[in-house]
């Protein structure tokens, strides 16, 4: 009776270690996996184009945006607490630059 149940097991465990070596083989099939290859440079986008762009810090605050308004070119620089501080804008053509004092805000 030992001897059985002994050849029992090894059976057993030779069909689930044959079982696991097939279900590897058909997921790695199902979900192929590439190999990650580290670049010594990272190659840079030669043009990226948008109609805004945002810096934001670590806690998701937006801290510069580049944007249209009204169609001409904008630049935005906020605090550590959102509010505007700087912006940089074209109107109808001419330079415009607005400074905000904390002190305002």
């Amino acid at each position: 009776m030992k001897l059985w149940i002994r050849r029992n097991e090894s059976l057993r465990n030779g069909v689930m270690i044959l079982l696991a070596v097939l279900a590897g083989g058909v997921l790695s099939r199902l979900f192929p996996v590439g190999v990650a290859v580290a670049q010594s440079k990272p190659q840079a986008a030669k043009v990226v184009v948008a109609q805004e762009f945002r810096l934001v810090d670590d806690e998701g605050k937006t801290r510069a945006r580049l944007s249209l308004v009204e169609g001409e070119p904008n630049l935005d620089l906020f605090d550590a607490a959102g509010k505007p501080r700087l912006e940089l804008t074209l109107v109808k053509g001419e330079p415009n630059l607005v400074l905000v004092p904390t002190s305002l805000s």
